[in-house]
């Protein structure tokens, strides 16, 4: 049977996806919905900040691509995890990034290497997100390969050969992945919001067996983190 292009889109596009052409959709979320919660629940496990709407990001050139380079690790039979990351940007900055992607050759500002930075603290990646975007900031619930790791320098332009990802870690734990790559990334979801000034990060012992992680502390309805390295 002649496969027309609605039904090759939808047989490769996620289920929750609205009936499609090729063309890119900003598809907002019900307050009510599983999906607007699930997004919300994950910003505000590290940041308590309000969300003032979800946008699911539907682009089924660039899902495609990142299909065919997820499909390209597996092929090489390299060792390779999806996962949820966050990098935040500025509102004004989505029309563009949920037709084209994020472009790491973009990137102005480096850390743990020269390419797009994802954190999987919302926390974090508004804390570091470039100051120039204002306070109407957006945070990207982003899906991203990674496979061979390497611990990232400020002035890396690429990984080493064999690598993929570099990461930077903060005692111990890795707080930051840095992509150089196309397609080895998918915006899926947008939340807004307004960052609140007066912000720092630290951090605090959760377990009798010195175990840290991020977790929150709450100060004037935003998000703290404690560090008592003493403690």
């Amino acid at each position: 049977m002649e496969m027309n292009e609605g039904d090759i889109l939808s047989a490769c596009t996620p289920r929750t996806w609205e009936p499609m052409t090729s063309e890119m959709k900003l598809f907002h979320l019900s307050e009510t919905s599983k999906e607007f919660k699930n997004v919300v629940r994950k910003v505000n496990r590290t940041l308590n900040v309000p969300v003032k709407s979800v946008l699911r990001i539907e682009n089924p050139y660039l899902w495609g691509c990142y299909q065919l380079k997820k499909l390209e690790y597996i092929t090489n039979e390299v060792p390779v995890r999806e996962m949820e990351l966050f990098h935040c940007t500025a509102q004004t900055n989505i029309p563009s990034i949920a037709t084209n992607n994020l472009n790491w050759r973009k990137c102005i500002r480096s850390r743990f290497g020269e390419g797009i930075s994802f954190s999987p603290s919302a926390a974090y990646a508004n804390y570091y997100a470039n100051q120039e975007i204002g306070m109407d900031r957006a945070l990207i619930l982003t899906t991203v390969l990674v496979g061979r790791e390497i611990l990232g320098e400020k002035t890396m332009s690429h990984p080493p050969k064999l690598f993929d990802t570099s990461f930077g870690r903060k005692y111990g734990e890795t707080i930051v992945y840095v992509k150089y790559c196309d397609y080895e990334f998918y915006p899926s979801y947008v939340a807004y919001y307004t960052n609140k000034s007066g912000s720092e990060l630290i951090r605090y012992r959760t377990d009798p067996y010195h175990q840290y992680a991020w977790y929150p502390r709450a100060y004037n309805n935003y998000l703290f983190w404690a560090d008592n390295s003493d403690y």
